[in-house]
């Protein structure tokens, strides 16, 4: 599906979902006497489909369709469900304790969605301008490599030529950042200011040096771009994966929440045995 004809097909269901709705409480209203309850069940019912995206990625079934066309379900269905939320929900403030949790977790619910959709569009992309594929467990074996190595032509080009120019900015200003990952938040908006910051004082030290240790220079700057693309792996690949920790126990914190909710609108439902 193309992201056209995913809205397309999104503002059709819209449109179909109120439309039943509406038909539904004309025809069951003399009978349900709430209409809360109406759309209620169409809202469970959305939220039912929303939440199979996870349990169809831990079921591998080819049968059930690919992942991709069920998170395009998901994305549709979370649409629809802030729709008959909003029908559902009476337009006053909840006075009950019970309806505040539930207002407030699905809120969050839908900014975090709305929060991840946002890194799962951009995201990927990003990385994928670095031209380099890098796993996201492998990062801190690859950046011990490249501490190794820039370790190494320090200490060689000291033993070389005998100056400590480039010993002591190593120590002073690179050492810690080749021991970790630096920069996360920088790298998340896409700011190119610390990398600009560290190449600028790497050319400030050229006047300082030979030829010998400006040979060296370059490839200690070559080090520390990769270094750069590996601290925008962990950053970006880490925003990937850490927003589920958020989704997901939002996700089953509702649903704790709504299967109460349910509970206590028909155990207290006026004229129940």
């Amino acid at each position: 599906m193309s992201p056209r004809f995913l809205l397309k097909l999104s503002v059709i269901l819209v449109c179909a979902t109120l439309f039943a709705v509406w038909s539904s409480q004309k025809l069951f209203l003399s009978l349900l006497e709430i209409p809360a309850y109406i759309t209620g069940w169409f809202l469970l019912s959305a939220m039912v489909l929303v939440t199979t995206l996870p349990l169809r990625k831990i079921i591998v079934v080819p049968s059930l369709g690919s992942v991709a066309i069920w998170y395009r379900i998901h994305l549709v269905c979370g649409l629809l469900s802030v729709v008959l939320f909003s029908l559902h929900l009476p337009w006053k403030t909840p006075s009950g304790g019970l309806e505040i949790v539930l207002l407030v977790l699905f809120c969050l619910l839908i900014l975090s969605g709305v929060l991840g959709f946002t890194i799962i569009q951009i995201f990927p992309r990003r990385l994928t301008l670095k031209g380099e594929e890098v796993f996201y467990s492998q990062i801190p074996a690859l950046r011990e490599r490249l501490r190794q190595e820039v370790e190494q032509l320090v200490i060689g080009i000291v033993q070389e030529t005998g100056s400590t120019t480039l010993a002591d900015y190593y120590t002073a200003s690179l050492q810690d950042y080749f021991v970790r990952a630096r920069h996360v938040w920088t790298h998340v908006i896409a700011s190119g200011r610390p990398r600009f910051a560290i190449l600028t004082e790497m050319n400030d030290l050229v006047r300082y040096l030979d030829d010998r240790e400006r040979d060296t220079l370059e490839k200690m700057i070559a080090l520390v771009k990769k270094k750069e693309i590996l601290d925008v792996h962990h950053a970006l690949q880490g925003a990937l994966r850490g927003w589920l920790l958020l989704h997901v126990p939002l996700t089953w914190g509702l649903w704790l929440f709504v299967v109460l909710h349910v509970i206590m609108a028909y155990g207290f439902r006026e004229g129940t045995p």
